[in-house]
């Protein structure tokens, strides 16, 4: 029996879609277990990333002293997906730390946000050393080793593209906590439960005691001693349109507790304990169009962080701006941004002759542009003019502008 060409066409269509069906169930779905995880860790065992990133800093005019500087920063990372070995929805992440080069800040600038976020002490560092385990279909993760709490809270999409330290973790908790933010980090466990895809929930519980930079040099002095107390952070995370048609959003309400003793800036008995809470949100407001064109456009953010004024250096700050990506013609993924920062000190805050000090803000304005070249190199332009630097040491104002590239492998 001969089967005509018509006969024939079907047949070739129905195998050529089951050989398809059968290609791509063979294919497993990526899936993102966390943000900034090597390429390739669904697929494989194990994935690598590498990321350097150089620049160049100079203070221009005020400050201490006019100057410049380079500042480098390379991390090894390696993910280890435990599925591949009969270990269900758990998998290993570690990487490593290098920051080198001169700091802006205390040679020249002297403010009291740090001027870059990969300024640090010149050391060879283990950042992150963690096992993760999801369950109920990944809507609960547990995470259980050495981590950084600025890496997951308190972050924001917008104040993200800024190169100042004070648009990362806030400087009431950098500047009033010994807390795990880069480069030093602490032993802890982590735990997230996405209540739907508009509502998350996440909380972590620190050693507290984590060193400094030089007193933890390569960040392997883990003290777990019950007096050196926890450092406790909470945050509740809420989307809107999310993977709708409207203006995507994001907004943020977290606290954090550090159960340590703090001392009283007025000279008062000690405090058990220091505290404090945030908000968070990120809005675009505008986006070119539909389809690939839908991440084009621009974004609006607002931090704001509140401690006890009584052991708390820095009391309040704030920090907004908007960004806009895709704004020129054939740069779709390029962002550029205007950001502000102020951070205010504490009315109770004295200098050395017990009375408060003259002035009690520093002001930062940020205007960076960032240019991704490629799918491994992106170039960023920075432009910092700080107000009153340092906050309390009436130091004239600081005008700085750097160059930074980032390499991604």
């Amino acid at each position: 029996m001969r089967l005509s060409s018509a006969s024939i066409h079907p047949i070739r269509i129905a195998l050529s879609a089951s050989l398809a069906a059968a290609t791509q169930a063979e294919v497993p779905k990526s899936r993102e277990f966390f943000p900034d995880q090597p390429k390739g860790l669904c697929e494989h065992c194990t994935a690598w990333k590498v990321n350097y990133v150089g620049e160049v800093f100079g203070n221009l005019s005020g400050g201490q002293q006019q100057g410049a500087v380079y500042d480098g920063y390379l991390k090894i990372g390696l993910g280890i997906n435990l599925e591949k070995i009969g270990w269900k929805d758990t998998f290993f992440y570690a990487n490593l730390l290098y920051p080198h080069g001169a700091s802006l800040t205390q040679n020249y600038v002297g403010d009291l946000n740090t001027v870059s976020n990969i300024d640090a002490y010149d050391s060879a560092r283990l950042f992150k050393c963690w096992v993760q385990k999801n369950f109920a279909e990944n809507r609960f993760s547990l995470r259980v080793g050495l981590m950084a709490v600025d890496k997951e809270f308190f972050a924001s999409e917008g104040a993200g593209l800024f190169l100042n330290s004070g648009f990362g973790a806030f400087p009431v908790i950098g500047q009033d906590l010994v807390a795990p933010i880069y480069p030093v980090s602490a032993p802890g466990v982590r735990l997230v439960w996405k209540a739907n895809k508009a509502l998350s929930f996440r909380a972590a519980v620190f050693s507290g005691d984590v060193g400094s930079q030089t007193t933890n040099q390569h960040n392997t002095r883990w003290n777990l001693h019950a007096s050196n107390g926890v450092a406790a952070f909470l945050e509740a995370v809420g989307k809107v349109n999310a993977t709708g048609d409207g203006l995507p959003g994001t907004y943020k309400l977290g606290g954090f507790y550090d159960s340590k003793s703090f001392g009283d800036l007025r000279g008062g008995a000690p405090h058990h304990g220091n505290y404090g809470v945030y908000v968070i949100a990120d809005q675009r407001v505008w986006r070119e169009g539909s389809g690939d064109a839908a991440a084009q456009g621009l974004g609006v953010f607002a931090r704001f962080a509140l401690a006890p004024q009584d052991r708390s250096f820095v009391a309040f700050d704030g920090e907004g701006g908007a960004t806009y990506t895709g704004l020129l013609p054939g740069r779709d993924s390029d962002v550029l941004g205007l950001g502000v920062l102020y951070a205010k000190v504490s009315k109770d805050a004295l200098d050395d002759a017990g009375t408060p000090w003259p002035s009690h803000h520093e002001t930062v304005i940020e205007l960076s542009y960032q240019a991704s070249i490629n799918d491994w190199l992106t170039v960023q332009p920075d432009f910092q003019y700080i107000f009153n630097p340092g906050a309390v040491h009436g130091t004239r104002d600081a005008v700085v502008a750097g160059l930074r590239f980032s390499l991604s492998f």
